[in-house]
């Protein structure tokens, strides 16, 4: 499995002003293990009441308030481990844009499981070859990737269908959770996600991105330079399972309590 590591850091990513994040990151590098967790940090930190009610997904027939997505999340993730996967596992999310795709996103981070977005225009063989290199111990799809799982060689990995059931033994979205699982420890420079590169000159390779790196973006990017805020709506042409699109439909918007306008739609100038 070849693999390209994206762990290093930019101390001038981080905010001057930002203590926290700058005594996390420096502790963690000198090797101290500080306990953080990109979940805990940057999705949950709107849980608090003037922020729970806030629009985090605005669908086209629905609206996701933070703490709706939170909790979803939280669910999710222990869900996960109840189901046998342990920390360091990957999960494939091979879904359209929208709460099912972010809640998956966070909720496997959030109790050390890998997330690993993939692209749902893949061809079977192009999954095939994923999961074997992910080593992937689960996926979630949807509609829009039913035929294609239906005829790849999952084996022993996990399907975990969002309204389908085309898949033998498929566990519906909704019942992987529990609430009673207590978060697992991870530190700022454990692996948080993997992103695939898009194999256009050779084989894709596995961009391995830690905790630190989301808090990163979220204080140099999101705040330094985009200058987002809470009152902030997004519209990201970038489907979330490419690298941009990621970025600013789901963690930039997360860390500043920003809105995200879901459109799943052909991204051409008439619907955009």
């Amino acid at each position: 499995m070849r693999q390209w590591d994206a762990t290093g850091r930019e101390d001038s990513m981080i905010a001057p002003t930002c203590d926290e994040a700058r005594a996390v990151l420096e502790a963690d590098a000198v090797g101290a293990g500080v306990s953080y967790n990109a979940t805990i940090d940057i999705l949950e930190r709107n849980a608090a009441n003037e922020r729970r009610a806030r629009p985090y997904l605005i669908e086209e027939d629905r609206v996701y308030l933070y703490g709706e997505v939170i909790e979803r999340a939280r669910a999710f993730g222990a869900g996960l481990l109840r189901c046998g996967l342990v920390p360091g596992d990957r999960l494939l999310i091979l879904c359209a844009d929208g709460a099912p795709f972010v809640s998956s996103f966070w909720g496997a981070i959030r109790v050390g499981v890998v997330a690993v977005p993939i692209a749902v225009m893949l061809s079977s063989d192009e999954l095939d070859f994923v999961l074997r290199d992910s080593g992937a111990r689960a996926i979630v799809y949807d509609r829009s990737a039913e035929g294609l799982v239906g005829a790849s060689k999952l084996g022993t990995v996990v399907p975990v269908a969002v309204d389908v059931t085309n898949v033998p033994n498929a566990l519906p979205w909704e019942l992987v959770k529990d609430t009673t699982q207590l978060p697992v420890r991870t530190t700022a420079a454990h692996t948080a996600f993997w992103l695939y590169t898009s194999g256009t000159t050779d084989t894709p390779k596995a961009v391995l991105h830690s905790h630190a790196n989301l808090r990163a973006a979220g204080e140099g990017q999101a705040r330094q330079v985009l200058k987002l805020c809470a009152g902030d709506r997004i519209l990201s042409v970038s489907r979330m399972f490419f690298a941009y699109g990621l970025g600013n439909s789901v963690y930039l918007p997360a860390g500043v309590g920003a809105s995200v306008v879901i459109n799943r739609r052909q991204a051409v100038p008439r619907i955009i």
